[in-house]
């Protein structure tokens, strides 16, 4: 007679067993769920970061807001003219599980202005919210860099934001870097047309 059971269980003490496999296998998943739920919040990003590096990706992931304006849309250093690509609104994507153990997505509050702006081979440039130190976030993708900033609220009730530009130069003479404010940038929802 086949039996689930290990051999090395007497028959006489099979029906404790199949009350009692249930429960530990119970208990095992319990434990088993508390720990992945703890592991995930403690690996999950304190700031998230926008999942699209450019307007066409957000549009395509269903992501896109709408399009934001640059005045000035380019910046003159050193004969040359650096041009802010694109500039548009995206939601706030964390990741999230549902019922702890099914990857999935989940909107935050908020929404991310985000654009694309050459990468210099002179320095950096570093984009800072005028009146405040918050500065912008920025990652390279590809011969352009990404910068953005979390705003509150839906984007058609933002209002215009000013940005101070600051040029971060490394000056190979005297190994020193040299921060000077280059502009003043001002990104505001673009009308539909």
């Amino acid at each position: 007679m086949f039996s689930p059971l290990p051999t090395f269980v007497p028959p006489r003490y099979w029906p404790r067993w199949r009350t009692v496999l249930p429960m530990l296998l119970l208990i095992a998943l319990v434990l088993a769920t508390a720990v992945k739920h703890f592991v995930f919040n403690a690996h999950r990003p304190k700031t998230p970061r926008p999942r699209s590096a450019t307007e066409q990706d957000a549009k395509a992931a269903k992501r896109w807001l709408g399009s934001a304006s640059a005045t000035p849309d380019s910046l003159r250093q050193d004969f040359s003219e650096l041009k802010i690509v694109e500039a548009w609104y995206e939601t706030v994507v964390e990741n999230d599980y549902f019922l702890v153990w099914f990857p999935a997505e989940r909107t935050a509050p908020g929404h991310f202005l985000c654009f694309r702006f050459p990468i210099w081979s002179l320095g950096t440039f570093d984009f800072y919210l005028e009146g405040n130190e918050e500065a912008m976030a920025v990652r390279e993708h590809g011969q352009e860099q990404l910068y953005w900033a979390r705003r509150d609220g839906e984007p058609r009730t933002a209002r215009a934001e000013a940005w101070y530009v600051v040029w971060d130069q490394l000056q190979y003479d005297y190994n020193l870097r040299v921060k000077q404010p280059l502009a003043r940038v001002t990104f505001a929802p673009r009308e539909p047309r």
